[in-house]
């Protein structure tokens, strides 16, 4: 178990992600189900079985435990994280660079936005992305 790893977190909780093939086939994917985070997230119960049922569906590992130490003390070399506009999933990404190699993919967007713009809930997120979600090649 010491090769490549890909955390799927929740921004990318697919295996079609193009992170899980610029890792490669050998390289593991997990989630990490981090009970802190969550809970500062404030996420209901409903999006929170929409997570859990999403990442069993994919056939994804799940961990428990604290995100950056979990992934600090995996014995992966190389982490591959998927790109996302979470400041925690960023935060944490960015403090294991110290410590590991870590590859931030990039995935095809959905729909193209401002990249400064954030957003803390997904209705305010969707208020601005469902102009463009119907236009070929997400406007």
């Amino acid at each position: 178990m010491s090769g490549d790893l890909i955390w799927l977190h929740e921004d990318a909780l697919r295996r079609s992600h193009p992170c899980v093939a610029a890792a490669g086939k050998h390289a593991t994917c997990v989630h990490l189900w981090d009970d802190a985070y969550l809970q500062a997230a404030d996420y209901s119960l409903k999006r929170l079985v929409f997570l859990y049922e999403t990442i069993a569906d994919a056939g994804i590992d799940m961990l428990r435990g604290d995100s950056y130490l979990t992934l600090l003390q995996h014995p992966a070399a190389h982490v591959w994280i998927p790109y996302s506009p979470n400041p925690f999933i960023r935060s944490v990404a960015e403090q294991l660079q110290t410590h590991k190699s870590v590859t931030i993919v990039q995935d095809d967007a959905f729909v193209h936005l401002r990249r400064n713009t954030v957003h803390t809930r997904f209705f305010a997120y969707w208020r601005q992305a469902e102009k463009n979600a119907r236009v070929p090649d997400g406007g």
